[in-house]
C-alpha cells in the first residue's frame, strides 16, 4: 500500500527484488505467493533475481542452481512470464562461464524446464 501511494501520478516504476521479497515473507511469516501478488497493480519496471541463503542478515547472491539457495522458482518463473515487457537482472559476482551458464538456467526455467 506505501508504494502504491508513493508511485501514484509519478513516472517512477519498481525494481523488484524477487529474492528480497521472499525473505520478507519468511521473516513476515506472510504466503510470498501473497506477498508477490500484492504488486501486481504496481508499476514493477525491472526485476532483480538470484536465490537467497537461509534468509537473514547477509545479502547473498546464490545461484538458480545452488541446491542450497532459497527461492520458490515456480512461483517467480510464472510473474515473469506474465510480464515478459519487464527485463529480469541477474547478479553474481562470480562472471565468466559462471554468469554465463545462469544465464542458460535462467532461459530454460523461463521456457517451463
Amino acid at each position: 500500500a506505501e508504494l502504491a501511494v508513493l508511485t501514484s501520478g509519478t513516472q517512477f516504476g519498481i525494481c523488484l527484488d524477487l529474492s528480497h521479497l521472499y525473505c520478507s515473507s519468511v521473516a513476515l511469516i506472510l504466503p510470498f505467493g501473497d506477498m508477490l501478488s500484492g504488486f501486481g497493480h504496481l508499476p514493477v519496471k525491472y526485476h532483480h533475481l538470484t536465490k537467497s541463503g537461509p534468509c537473514g542478515e547477509k545479502d547473498e547472491h546464490r545461484g538458480l542452481d545452488d541446491p542450497h539457495g532459497e527461492l520458490p522458482l515456480k512461483e517467480v518463473f510464472s510473474w515473469i512470464r506474465a510480464r515478459p515487457e519487464v527485463p529480469t537482472a541477474l547478479e553474481y559476482k562470480k562472471g565468466g562461464a559462471y554468469n554465463r551458464r545462469q544465464a542458460e538456467i535462467f532461459t530454460a526455467l523461463l521456457q517451463g524446464a
